[in-house]
């Protein structure tokens, strides 16, 4: 049996689910602390599993975006940018209270440009210095460098010297994400790292708690995309679990409608959100308020707050998801009992515990993408991709015999140089 919980800021909720069944479940407005929260989800379903094996329990929370929003909680980032000397005058692109909080940026020699060409070999007596003087229990460094993507050669030599050195962890910006821009890439990186430790916080806070009970199940994280993804997975890549709420939501409210198609729309506190599903899995275009304004996000990571909203865009929101996913329907997603949507918004029972019945049922899904260079064999790049991919889907915990691999899809290179190539490929699993 599957145990799907939410540690949300505002409430906790719990779902048991059963191969494709939901068993039972619950959820409870709470602002008490997420370990006292997490008794309690456990607590909630305890006379349903009592004599019976919970397998895994998916975890669901807002804790990262809490962290980032307000980074009382990250974790302590040195980046070692090799950029040097062409490189070092452009800032990091994250926000000014998350680098004045957590972040050191340090500029080495190494990187390449725009056409391939070396800036300059990497200087590991210059790699040494930085890790003896800015080393700590707490400390993870990022590793980056321009166009890694298509040449991550340096990243990859510079993490492995420091591993050496024994840097507990190092994120290279050329592992963590597919964005061709260097500071975007360098973004994610840098927050992936700041925001493992609530991660692993939290995977802690919950296996103590069933170690109490003598029991160690599988951990899992809700992701953006309405899938789970193991607590190693999730701490490497903790900004996957940005948006778990809504995209867990969404499958959950899905499966407890028995829509295969349908809108979701949910509100927490001062935001409200809408997303798409079809075939119960989120359509990542998501759309929300935050704090009175429009944010689109077709990536969970970098959304932008843009102006505020215009009273006619308010009213378009649902005939723009009605033609997302091609139906009027809409589920309400979430704890609160809402008024005020622009669109009409059905509740069904059980949707104040959406995400966690979405956590619950849950597989694994992974959309994995690599650049090459001009020149570069294209079939031995389909064949690393296919390799990555069944290697990243069994780091996220997939039942190896249930991964299923689709076609790559091989385009050119967008906002690269000429010549480049992008391939593609999806992945699919069951959790175990």
């Amino acid at each position: 049996m599957n145990l799907g919980i939410v540690l949300a800021q505002d409430y906790y909720a719990a779902a048991l689910a059963e191969r494709d069944k939901v068993v039972r479940a619950g959820a409870k407005r709470d602002r008490r602390t997420a370990e006292i929260k997490a008794k309690d989800c456990v607590s909630l379903l305890a006379d349903e599993f009592k004599g019976r094996g919970v397998s895994s329990v998916r975890i669901v929370t807002d804790a990262v975006r809490r962290a980032i929003d307000s980074p009382r909680e990250l974790g302590q980032v040195v980046l070692l940018r090799l950029s040097s000397p062409e490189g070092k005058d452009s800032p990091p692109l994250v926000a000014e209270a998350v680098a004045r909080k957590v972040l050191t940026t340090v500029v080495l020699s190494g990187g390449r440009g725009f056409d391939g060409r070396t800036i300059s070999p990497i200087n590991e007596a210059e790699i040494r210095a930085a890790y003896r003087e800015y080393r700590g229990a707490d400390v993870s460094f990022v590793v980056s460098s321009p166009f890694s993507e298509l040449y991550p050669e340096q990243e990859s030599a510079a993490r492995d010297l420091l591993l050496r050195l024994g840097a507990r962890g190092v994120w290279c910006s050329s592992e963590v994400s597919s964005i061709p821009s260097v500071l975007d890439r360098e973004s994610t990186a840098i927050l992936s790292a700041a925001a493992s430790k609530v991660v692993a916080g939290v995977e802690k806070t919950v296996a103590r708690i069933f170690s109490r009970r003598h029991r160690s199940p599988k951990v899992f994280f809700g992701r953006n995309n309405g899938t789970v993804a193991s607590a190693a997975y999730a701490k490497r890549y903790p900004l996957e679990t940005y948006w778990s709420l809504e995209g867990s939501g969404i499958s959950g409210a899905s499966s407890l409608s028995g829509a295969p198609r349908l809108v979701a729309a949910g509100r927490e506190r001062n935001r409200v959100w809408f997303g798409g599903a079809s075939g119960g899995l989120p359509i990542m275009r998501e759309i929300a308020y935050i704090r009175g304004t429009l944010v689109h996000v077709p990536s969970p990571l970098l959304a932008e707050l843009t102006s505020s909203t215009p009273e006619a865009l308010s009213k378009s929101l649902y005939a723009m998801f009605s033609d997302l996913v091609g139906t009027s329907k809409s589920i309400a997603v979430g704890p609160l009992k809402e008024e005020g949507f622009p669109m009409a918004v059905q509740r069904v029972e059980g949707s104040e515990a959406a995400a966690a019945v979405g956590a619950a049922m849950a597989g694994i899904s992974l959309d994995l993408s690599i650049a090459k260079p001009k020149g570069y064999d294209e079939a031995k790049a389909r064949a690393e991709l296919r390799q990555l991919a069944a290697s990243r889907l069994s780091f996220m915990g997939a039942r190896r015999p249930t991964i299923k691999l689709a076609g790559v899809v091989v385009e050119p290179g967008y906002n690269m140089p000429e010549g480049s190539m992008r391939l593609s490929v999806r992945g699919t699993a069951r959790a175990g």
